[in-house]
């Protein structure tokens, strides 16, 4: 609570004495310092502090039996909310470092505690001297953020609204498996005047910071992208538009006492498929992003009530999102292209409106035994502002209603569309 309060504190001295950002700021590799000759480094603070309170307990993390964990397990889900709170959400340090063809990345976040400080910490390179060659292939080797949908798990997430998806948060263990110790391969061609951009990883298929194969099954996947020339869409004022395919062999694990249920995975796969589209509508400034997973398991838990281990076979899971957000005003005295920090130069600045749905389903054995059903969709739906104060400054606000449906307290218990209310207030910040 103290490092919250004063973090807002210092936040705000800063906006009242630091102007915007001009747009002709040196850019990242001229602004960054040369501790050794050849050996560029580039050093961010990132911060988030935010408040939440709910309409009662709040429980958005499922076990891998599909159960909601319950408040007693609070420690099972960082996302749970019992009573309105403020905390300091992130503290991270970035770090950005080349020599040569040799490219070096730090991502620490010093406010969690679930697996270590250690995000993405990674080196990648090209096996070609040529700018020209290097461009179809580079290699990178760490941690580092699995790439498998796009939107939703790039850093930071607090960019616009300040959460994953429901069924990001499941199939990434409530955010434990998102990034992973693994090798991948990248790059990107032109194909019939379109950009096709690819990334193929291979990993142990475990969780962050686990240099540990609890089954010796390697997990391995693929994503393409492909963006088509902007000619395409100038009639229709379209500015970015980008397509995008995902596929996941996540294999086995042994979650151990990961989840209050005790439970194994055999086989687990995923796929996806998004679209992000960026123009211009009513003389305003626009994104939209789309996206839909779904995916397959083999696992068995073991059920406490019966002392039994159930298996299930090919238990289906399938989970949509829609993001759009409108830039009611934008700030002209930001170039986002200029700003010091890479992550941070995919969007515009300003004052934006964001609209968020957000669905998921997964196959419930209990469900099944009490309804005869084994689906029932989970559906978030959420509206918030964003406010960039200055370049290094962002104020969100968000309104959150979640439909539980018959998933509600893990159980079916007789009550659907059970649904409740979340506010979260957020500051996001950059210091140097």
């Amino acid at each position: 609570m103290r490092l919250a309060l004063l973090s807002v504190v210092l936040i705000l001295a800063g906006v009242a004495y630091c102007g915007d950002l001009p747009t002709g700021l040196p850019s990242d590799k001229e602004g960054s310092v040369e501790p050794v000759k050849g050996l560029s480094l580039r050093l961010h603070w990132l911060g988030v502090v935010r408040y939440r309170a709910a309409s009662g307990d709040w429980e958005p993390a499922l076990c891998p039996n599909g159960d909601l964990l319950t408040a007693d397990q609070w420690s099972y889900a960082p996302d749970n909310l019992l009573d309105p709170n403020l905390t300091m959400q992130a503290a991270y340090l970035l770090a950005n470092s080349s020599f040569g063809r040799f490219h070096i990345r730090a991502l620490l976040d010093f406010m969690k505690y679930d697996t270590g400080p250690v995000d993405e910490l990674f080196i990648e390179f090209s096996p070609f001297k040529k700018p020209k060659h290097s461009k179809f292939l580079s290699l990178r080797v760490g941690q580092f953020l699995l790439p498998f949908t796009h939107r939703q798990t790039q850093f930071p997430y607090e960019l616009l609204r300040p959460t994953y998806s429901q069924i990001v948060r499941y199939i990434s263990l409530n955010g434990r498996a998102l990034r992973e110790p693994a090798i991948m391969a990248f790059g990107h061609l032109s194909l019939l005047g379109m950009r096709l951009d690819y990334k193929g990883f291979m990993s142990n298929g475990e969780t962050q910071n686990s240099l540990r194969d609890s089954d010796n099954k390697k997990a391995f996947g693929l994503r393409c992208d492909i963006t088509p020339p902007k000619k395409w869409f100038y009639k229709l004022k379209i500015r970015n538009f980008r397509v995008g395919f995902g596929f996941m062999d996540a294999g086995g694990m042994d979650l151990g006492t990961l989840y209050p249920v005790q439970t194994k995975f055999i086989q687990r796969q995923r796929w996806c498929a998004d679209i992000t589209i960026r123009g211009r509508i009513f003389g305003k400034t626009y994104n939209l992003y789309a996206g839909y997973i779904a995916g397959s398991e083999d696992l068995k838990w073991f059920d406490t009530q019966k002392s039994v281990w159930i298996l299930e076979r090919n238990r289906g899971l399938e989970g949509a999102v829609a993001e759009l957000a409108i830039w009611l005003w934008q700030d002209r005295k930001i170039n986002p292209t200029r700003v010091p920090v890479e992550d941070l130069r995919w969007r515009p600045y300003g004052l934006a409106l964001v609209l968020w749905w957000d669905t998921f389903s997964l196959t419930n054995y209990r469900l099944r035994q009490e309804t005869g059903m084994y689906r029932r969709p989970r559906i978030n739906l959420a509206a918030g502002i964003v406010w960039d104060i200055k370049w290094f400054v962002k104020l969100q606000a968000f309104i959150e209603h979640y439909d539980f449906g018959l998933y509600y307290g893990g159980k079916y218990m007789g009550l659907d569309d059970y649904g409740k209310w979340r506010i979260t207030l957020q500051l996001a910040f950059v210091t140097f």
